[in-house]
């Protein structure tokens, strides 16, 4: 779980990006979170925070431009959470589902980008939890970063 600040809002213009997105607080970041760090046998932890959740589905279809800003200085295992839970949720809601421009997938190129994460362990971690077929990998689709 993340150290975020749940009181702040994230997102939002950023000159030196062109970022004019939405503004989320803060606190639904944490949540996705905490959804990507529980394990699947959790299902009252996991049904508590997808009904807290559920309202923010336009989160599922920002843009790396989007993603890049907000998630930079997360921890990797943040980061790492923040890509399953947003598969979670993905998965759970038919209105989550981001398809090839998916927020799933712009957060796992984040992810990649540090180097202290192999790709392969995440890789299969997150194919097991998306319903994505456009995510990276043999089995889904091959969509490229940017």
């Amino acid at each position: 779980m993340s150290s975020l600040d749940e009181e702040e809002l994230v997102g939002g213009w950023s000159p030196s990006r062109r970022n004019d997105g939405p503004r989320v607080p803060r606190k639904i970041l944490s949540l996705l979170c905490e959804l990507g760090d529980l394990s699947d046998e959790q299902l009252q932890e996991s049904e508590r925070i997808c009904s807290e959740i559920e309202p923010f589905d336009y989160l599922s279809r920002l843009s790396y431009q989007w993603w890049e800003p907000v998630t930079r200085g997360m921890a990797p295992t943040a980061l790492r959470d923040l890509t399953l839970g947003l598969a979670k949720a993905e998965r759970r809601f038919r209105s989550w589902q981001g398809g090839s421009g998916s927020s799933v997938i712009w957060t796992y190129h984040l992810l990649l980008e540090d180097l202290r994460f192999t790709g392969q362990d995440i890789l299969k971690r997150v194919q097991e939890t998306t319903s994505n077929p456009y995510f990276p990998g043999p089995s889904h689709g091959q969509m490229r970063p940017r």
